[in-house]
């Protein structure tokens, strides 16, 4: 980290996330909140801690998810998204990508939600009987980290994804459902297990701003 610069935790902080997970954890299943409001996650099934770097800007290792069984549980957040205005954000490197893709975040039940990788670009799947949201064409190569923000105003905004800090505009980001267990690559009918590295993963009960997400993604570049 360049001398002055601010830890990227800082950056985060300084825009109130709901929770945050920084995933950097040397032993247990405790997924730590590191943004004081106390709520904490739990590692299960296969994943290693401390696996392998992902933020440029940091010399910290991250866990990794095996694509088979592993997800974080981060239940204790699932309010985020109660109102209307909500964003998630997450650094990941995909190890393989599936047949079905890999999961981001996903609400467990078809009355949640969906927000996963594919071979084709970054979907988000709202709740049932509502139609999916895609940006096709992003490149989502095995093997590169990727700085990966959603943000959404209004119960059907049009959402923007940031990707490495560019903006792509999607169709409408739907209200989410709110389920029994939210987790971080857990899978659903639409995708399969996340199969990679992840880390500072930050969900807002608000929508970033474009310079926000340019903040954040300069401080950890």
């Amino acid at each position: 980290m360049a001398a002055g610069r601010p830890a990227y935790q800082q950056v985060i902080l300084a825009d109130g996330p709901y929770a945050y997970w920084r995933l950097n954890e040397t032993s247990g299943t405790v997924a730590a909140d590191s943004s004081g409001n106390g709520r904490d996650g739990s590692y299960v099934g296969g994943f290693s801690l401390a696996s392998a770097a992902l933020v440029p800007s940091t010399d910290e290792e991250y866990a990794a998810l095996d694509g088979s069984t592993g997800y974080v549980n981060i239940t204790p957040a699932a309010n985020f998204c109660a109102g209307t205005d909500w964003t998630i954000e997450m650094w990941v490197n995909f190890a393989a990508m599936g047949a079905k893709g890999a999961s981001l975040l996903c609400f467990f039940a078809l009355t949640g939600f969906s927000f996963y990788a594919s071979g084709n670009g970054i979907d988000y799947q709202p709740k049932s009987g509502y139609a999916a949201s895609a940006w096709a064409g992003l490149p989502l190569a095995v093997g590169t980290p990727k700085h990966i923000v959603l943000s959404a105003r209004g119960a059907n905004y049009a959402g923007t994804l940031y990707f490495n800090a560019a903006a792509h505009t999607g169709s409408s980001v739907y209200a989410p459902g709110i389920s029994t267990l939210l987790g971080i690559g857990l899978p659903s009918s639409y995708m399969n297990y996340m199969n990679g590295c992840v880390g500072e993963v930050a969900l807002y009960d608000h929508a970033l701003s474009a310079q926000q997400v340019r903040n954040h993604w300069l401080a950890g570049a």
